[in-house]
């Protein structure tokens, strides 16, 4: 009876044990992604006639919105190496080339180039130190407010940049 009494003590501590272990267990998902630099983010004005440049205007002045608020947050969180996070914006107009100082560009698309796939309604997406925006995906997902879309996708692929994946539940 005793040894079944202590074999029970036994399985009901390691049960809330583990159980209590996993649920404080953080995980930050990660890519291969590392910056060597403090970033230059160049966004590239593009030359379309499927939206107004207007609106190009305001998806440039979205990007340096997402860089500086990503400064901002990164600066607040480091306590003795602010200047470790001091990143960079800069405008590439339409009639530029994209300069030896840009670290990652933001390029703007009008919509993915794999059409028929599931990733055919991607908002944006991050390879190989260029982000990329796809606008015409914008409107499905949040209506008249698809400029506030942008930022937001914008900031998201600003995190694959610093190495950060996607977190999952």
């Amino acid at each position: 009876m005793k040894i079944l009494l202590l074999l029970l003590i036994f399985v009901v501590c390691v049960t809330i044990g583990s159980s209590y272990a996993y649920a404080l267990e953080s995980t930050y998902p990660t890519i291969n992604q590392r910056l060597t630099e403090i970033p230059t983010y160049c966004a590239v004005e593009s030359i379309t006639d499927k939206i107004e440049s207007s609106e190009m205007d305001e998806m440039l002045a979205k990007s340096e919105l997402a860089v500086n608020a990503w400064r901002e947050k990164l600066q607040k969180s480091e306590i003795t190496n602010k200047e470790f996070w001091d990143l960079k914006f800069k405008k590439i107009g339409k009639n530029e080339s994209v300069t030896d100082d840009c670290t990652i560009t933001i390029l703007f698309r009008d919509d993915p180039e794999f059409s028929g796939s599931l990733l055919s309604k991607t908002l944006g997406a991050f390879m190989r130190n260029s982000i990329y925006i796809y606008y015409e995906n914008q409107e499905s997902i949040y209506g008249d407010k698809w400029m506030d879309g942008i930022l937001k996708t914008i900031i998201h692929e600003m995190g694959h940049t610093f190495g950060l994946g996607h977190y999952t539940t």
